[in-house]
């Protein structure tokens, strides 16, 4: 018997509906070992383990002001747009133009290197790709399209270590150059492999054992050698021991770099107020002083002595935004 047609068979063909791309750093992290991984326990285990890092992720300890905004000096939490495909994850940046502050547009790579820490004591190797540009991102439409998503998974493909990679891309953002002034970005020899992405495309990682500090239990200064020394232990003689290695190698680089700066075992407390001053500075706050041409009291009152009373209010409040 032949069905009838239904009315709803003869709707009117959808009209397409413009999208407008916006600017946004892409992130595309890709989870190392996963076949071994998903083979080690069962599938609702294994979603288990991720529902964690994703709620954890999303509970972030960072807080950035809002830029412009009509609260001045209220801080909030940042928590960038985050999807789970499998063994990889996309997270990307709210829109980033010319109004977009340093400190915000910091603040997404600051999450990335928190974010790359906590899936480590997660059981999560995370090999990562940042880029830049217009997109499309909208997930309630189940839309994710454009240039930094592609460009962003083959600068993770490329890279052969657990690590952050940032693409090119990522310096045709605005505030770049302030990026990079602040440690945001840092130029490093990156470990390619031979068939990806060669050198001119990546040459800059993030402090990612700065940020993953302090993630696991807040107000600590817990570290990662340890796990990853026993990583390294673990793949004695195989193809990955390269790849720890290269791993701890930074790891240890960059804690070193704030054990100079801090004169013994860093502060992250002590960190954090200097880059904030830094931050500060590119914003116009406060004027820049170098932190070895004087005492601190004197460079306390040269700072003083260079404000005005505007400024002093915009440094005030900027201080309570962090």
């Amino acid at each position: 018997m032949m069905g009838v047609p239904d009315k709803e068979d003869f709707r009117e063909p959808l009209v397409p509906e413009q999208r407008v791309p916006s600017q946004r750093f892409v992130a595309v992290c890709d989870v190392l070992g996963f076949r071994s991984l998903s083979s080690s326990m069962s599938v609702g285990a294994l979603a288990t383990k991720y529902d964690l890092l994703v709620r954890e992720g999303t509970r972030s300890y960072i807080s950035v002001r809002e830029y412009p905004t009509p609260n001045p000096g209220k801080a909030k939490h940042y928590r960038p747009g985050m999807t789970v495909f499998s063994d990889t994850m996309l997270l990307w940046s709210n829109i980033v133009d010319e109004h977009t502050a340093p400190s915000y547009e910091s603040t997404f790579f600051n999450f990335i290197g928190a974010f790359f820490g906590l899936a480590l004591r997660l059981g999560f190797p995370l090999r990562v790709g940042i880029a830049f540009g217009d997109c499309v991102i909208e997930p309630d439409r189940n839309l994710y399209i454009g240039g930094p998503i592609v460009d962003a998974y083959l600068a993770g493909e490329s890279q052969d270590w657990v690590g952050v990679g940032c693409h090119r891309s990522c310096f045709k953002a605005p505030g770049a150059q302030n990026m990079i002034l602040v440690d945001t970005i840092l130029e490093y020899k990156v470990p390619l492999k031979p068939s990806g992405l060669g050198s001119e495309y990546i040459q800059h990682t993030i402090d990612w054992p700065f940020w993953s500090l302090g993630v696991a239990a807040r107000g600590t200064d817990d570290d990662l050698g340890p796990l990853l020394s026993e990583k390294l232990v673990q793949h004695l003689g195989t193809r990955f021991e390269a790849r720890w290695k290269r791993t701890l190698e930074y790891y240890r680089f960059r804690i070193s770099v704030w054990n100079k700066r801090f004169s013994g075992k860093f502060s992250r407390t002590a960190y954090l107020k200097s880059r904030r001053r830094a931050i500060a500075a590119l914003e116009g706050v406060i004027q820049p002083v170098s932190s070895t041409s004087t005492t601190p009291e004197k460079r306390s009152k040269r700072h003083r002595l260079k404000m005005s009373a505007e400024t002093r209010q915009r440094l005030a409040e900027a201080k309570k935004a962090w």
